[in-house]
């Protein structure tokens, strides 16, 4: 079946934007921002500046934009993890462990984005990211889930997901930050034991203190 012209249109677009954030991502990764200009960016994608001003009118939105990008596999994972059937603190969990290891894996990239305030400067630009508002949302179903199964206190779901994902966010900056910062599995549990558990329903002798 042949494409239309402007699904063929709207096509090389997205291949000639994905061609220009990979030449972005290669040069931060190999000399940080500070090597990053305008010039470069189109010498490495192989476009002439006028065609990488038509899709990114700023060196900022393009920036953004390679963010996003590099986001959106763990953003996939992290769905696809939190939209699978069992216990809810288990997924939750496991969340928390993907979320960090991704940072983890590509610590090199996102460390001189940190660096370089550049995330730090985003913080307001996620929660106007669908994709991030998704995330969250999905957060919000699985402990809503585990406070109908009894497993956690009942609390407004959305605003536990927010700190769950900004307690992720807050560690993972941490991370970043630590020339050795340990084991991601040990701040993974440590998340976990004060997310999930934290939340849990209060044992007999917690509600026995609590008369």
């Amino acid at each position: 079946m042949n494409v239309s012209v402007p699904k063929h249109k709207a096509l090389l677009v997205q291949l000639a934007r994905q061609n220009i954030v990979d030449a972005v991502t290669r040069i931060i990764a190999a000399d940080g921002v500070q090597g990053f200009s305008m010039d470069r960016v189109a010498a490495e994608a192989g476009v002439a500046k006028g065609t990488l001003y038509r899709y990114f009118t700023t060196k900022s939105a393009l920036v953004r934009a390679t963010v996003d990008h590099c986001l959106v596999p763990m953003q996939d994972e992290l769905l696809e993890t939190l939209g699978r059937t069992g216990p809810p603190d288990v997924l939750l969990a496991e969340m928390i462990q993907r979320h960090l290891g991704f940072f983890e894996r590509h610590r090199s990239f996102f460390r001189v984005l940190l660096y370089d305030r550049t995330l730090a400067q985003s913080k307001a630009a996620r929660y106007k990211n669908s994709r991030f508002r998704q995330l969250m949302e999905r957060t919000a179903a699985v402990v809503e889930a585990g406070m109908q199964a009894g497993l956690f206190r009942p609390l407004d779901p959305l605003k536990v997901a927010t700190v769950i994902l900004e307690a992720d966010i807050a560690m993972i900056g941490r991370r970043l930050i630590c020339e050795d910062p340990g084991p991601v599995e040990d701040d993974a549990a440590l998340l976990r034991d004060m997310l999930i558990h934290g939340i849990g329903q209060p044992g007999p002798g917690d509600r026995q203190g609590q008369r």
